[in-house]
């Protein structure tokens, strides 16, 4: 069976690497299309991870992504509630100048470890995706997140881990809360929540 991760924002394999190895790694926008994105969830598989951008395309979902094992790893609905909208408005407004500088002062803020080159063929792409988290916004879920693990680091500069604390008050996920942990979290934790 398949196992599906499918990243955020500049969410490169790299940031990944020792886990997006044994994944079919899913770049929105980048290697994927959000049609590409649907066909994957609905042939399903057997552990689908989901970080930032890509948590919250699987609950912006009709209906739950076909997989045994659902982690999400630092989801939100709604980006704007967590992350003030002026300063994604000033982010798409410097990456147009400085998108190299941009790019790994997010990867800084997540806390990753490494960062990967920037690709300037990926300029459109990247600034579509700023842009597409200005729209982000589920109202209301359309499927049960009953038995789906939510992973959130307590020291994430991103989205705050309330987003997550919210989102499992009117749920049925699990808040595992990785402390000391910003928006990324080690692959080596993740694999733990692999089944």
């Amino acid at each position: 069976m398949k196992d599906v991760f499918v990243s955020g924002w500049y969410g490169y394999p790299e940031l990944f690497s020792g886990l997006s190895e044994d994944f079919e790694f899913a770049v929105p926008f980048i290697t994927h299309s959000l049609s590409d994105i649907d066909e994957l969830m609905e042939e399903g598989g057997k552990n689908l991870f989901a970080w930032s951008t890509g948590a919250f395309l699987m609950l912006d979902r009709q209906k739950r992504p076909n997989f045994e094992n659902i982690v999400l790893i630092s989801p939100f609905k709604k980006f704007t509630s967590y992350t003030p909208e002026r300063v994604l408005e000033i982010m798409i407004k410097k990456f147009v100048d400085f998108p190299e500088k941009v790019a790994s002062d997010f990867i800084k803020r997540c806390g990753c470890e490494g960062t990967p080159e920037y690709n300037p063929q990926h300029f459109h792409i990247l600034l579509h995706g700023l842009r597409f988290l200005l729209r982000t916004d589920v109202e209301e879920l359309e499927w049960s997140l009953e038995g789906v693990k939510v992973l959130h680091g307590t020291e994430d500069k991103i989205v705050d881990v309330q987003a997550s604390r919210d989102m499992v008050w009117e749920t049925d996920a699990t808040l595992y809360e990785i402390e000391g942990a910003g928006h990324w979290i080690k692959p080596d934790i993740l694999s733990k929540y692999k089944i």
